[in-house]
């Protein structure tokens, strides 16, 4: 068994070396295989680079299971050391941020961090390598967290409208405003040089003034007081007979 595990660790190795995930999930699967009910030294190893494979890929899911069965491995049954513990860990860091699952995969690679931190020292390449993407990963949390609160500031409480805007609805505007119909004037107004409305009067003050037959002046009574009193005696147009 030993050496069959070791001949497909060698093809699965090779098929990394050449970006050949395909290839290198066969290989992989065929070691585990192998190593199921024999190693569980080399079931974990085989798991682990299984489902770097898949995750190349982007199998997330299907590397999820296999990550969980190589970490129960690793601690409820070998007990294994921190360093096989952090190889395990990093893949399922990079298996929740491939999921998007950000919070989950910074608190994974804090672990890888520190075991390296402990085993190597500050210096080594590993330790920069995950400071450095610990660090990324606390910076998209950072904004994640930022645009949420931003959003929760935008919004009222209890699913009310936003900020600066009041809950009645707003009549709906034309999106062109319809020409004013041309309408005449009131009857009874007219409208000046100033832009001012007066009103025209449509009946006279007063009712016309009957004329002096001889004179042509208005009479005040039944006499014209500009003549001598002879004129005739006027009658006013409203009592005439037609």
């Amino acid at each position: 068994m030993e050496s069959d595990w070791k001949k497909y660790k060698a093809f699965g190795e090779q098929a990394e070396l050449e970006q050949r995930y395909d290839i290198a999930e066969a290989m992989w699967s065929m070691a585990a295989l192998l190593a199921e009910h024999n190693s569980n030294l080399y079931l974990a190893f085989s798991l682990d680079r299984l489902s770097n494979a898949l995750l190349k890929q982007q199998k997330s899911d299907l590397a999820q299971y296999f990550l969980r069965r190589a970490w129960h491995i690793k601690t409820k049954v070998l007990n294994s050391p921190a360093l096989d513990r952090a190889v395990t860990l990093n893949l399922m860091a990079e298996q929740c941020f491939k999921t998007k699952k950000l919070p989950e995969a910074e608190q994974l690679l804090k672990q890888v961090f520190d075991i390296y931190l402990a085993s190597f020292g500050s210096g080594d390449r590993r330790t920069a390598a995950a400071a450095g993407n610990l660090d990324i990963l606390k910076k998209l949390n950072a904004e994640r967290a930022a645009a949420t609160q931003q959003q929760s500031a935008t919004t009222s409480p209890a699913g009310g409208p936003p900020a600066g805007h009041s809950g009645a609805p707003m009549d709906p505007q034309p999106a062109i405003a319809a020409p004013k119909a041309a309408m005449a004037p009131p009857a009874r107004e007219q409208q000046t040089n100033s832009g001012v409305q007066q009103t025209v009067r449509t009946t006279p003050d007063h009712v016309s003034r009957p004329k002096c037959d001889r004179c042509g002046a208005d009479l005040t009574g039944e006499d014209c007081l500009r003549c001598t009193g002879t004129s005739i005696k006027a009658i006013s147009p409203l009592d005439r007979l037609v």
